[in-house]
């Protein structure tokens, strides 16, 4: 259900690849929740120990045993038909767009936690990842101001950590005016 939109976006883009980048998204989609999937079954399998389940077993007598085995079964994803966390939110229909007008996309995670486990981990930790705009003509002009004798030699790898940091470094106040220069004709420091 909710690829539907996604698809209906590649084949106004680009009809002739948009299944190629429909099945890329799905898959990255899939890796990366595989990911927080085998993070999660780690984490909870570390957290109950032995010594613990036997303590209370022993000093409560039988049938509390099985208490134990709540956490690690909670922390599983998958529904009585083996469909993941991820499946059911993706067969599930979309919400209604004129009720959600001013979601916060955080809290809306945060608030499914309990019913999509690892999913709702996984939306919460990319969300959170600030999203940098840089606009092309100032960083990639071949300007004195861009490139000086030590600038143009960047690695690439640096190059994309300057600017993704950048917002971090210099704050997220856009001036009017985004000349960096400080006006005597230097160049700004680099961090």
């Amino acid at each position: 259900m909710k690829f539907e939109l996604l698809e209906h976006c590649f084949n106004k883009r680009d009809p002739n690849t948009s299944q190629e980048k429909l099945s890329l998204v799905k898959e990255k989609l899939y890796l990366l929740f595989d990911q927080y999937k085998s993070k999660s079954v780690l984490a909870t399998s570390s957290n109950v120990t032995p010594t613990a389940h036997a303590s209370v077993t022993m000093q409560h007598g039988r049938g509390l045993s099985i208490f134990n085995e709540i956490p690690a079964f909670e922390s599983q994803n998958i529904t009585d038909n083996g469909k993941s966390s991820l499946d059911m939110y993706l067969e599930e229909g979309r919400s209604e767009m004129k009720y959600f007008y001013d979601m916060d996309v955080l809290q809306y995670w945060s608030d499914r936690k309990m019913r999509y486990g690892d999913l709702a981990l996984m939306a919460c930790d990319v969300l959170s990842i600030p999203i940098t705009t840089v606009a092309s003509e100032p960083a990639f002009s071949i300007g004195s101001r861009v490139l000086t004798k030590y600038r143009s030699c960047i690695l690439p790898a640096r190059v994309q950590a300057l600017l993704c940091s950048r917002n971090w470094l210099k704050g997220y106040k856009v001036p009017e005016d985004d000349d960096e220069s400080t006006g005597d004709g230097s160049d700004p420091p680099l961090a």
